[in-house]
């Protein structure tokens, strides 16, 4: 599958899923290489996949931990520079819990 990543001439579209982990009153966020920025672990919804399984997976891969989904806390419009590019992006945040809590 595609995912929800659109560039189309000067501009980029895209639609992400984030987890939100709190612990011991300290949160969970990540700093891609790439990037100056810190957020919430995640990653784009591919195309005809559910948002929950979406963010089971991108977990799986960026941290190596099984996820429990739990209720939605927002969704967000974002607008923001992708290189050169104007992005505008939506991503919806979910609550999550470790599998094994350790």
């Amino acid at each position: 599958m595609s995912d929800i990543l659109f560039k189309i001439e000067n501009y980029v579209f895209s639609c992400r899923v984030a987890g939100i982990y709190i612990r011991d009153s300290k949160v969970l966020l990540q700093k891609p290489n790439n990037d100056t920025r810190y957020a919430f672990p995640g990653g784009h919804i591919e195309l005809g996949e559910i948002n929950e399984d979406a963010l089971i997976c991108e977990f799986k891969e960026e941290i190596g931990a099984g996820i429990k989904v739990k209720k939605i806390k927002w969704a967000a419009e974002i607008f923001f520079s992708w290189g050169d590019k104007p992005c505008h992006q939506i991503c919806l945040y979910y609550m999550i819990e470790l599998a094994d809590d350790t």
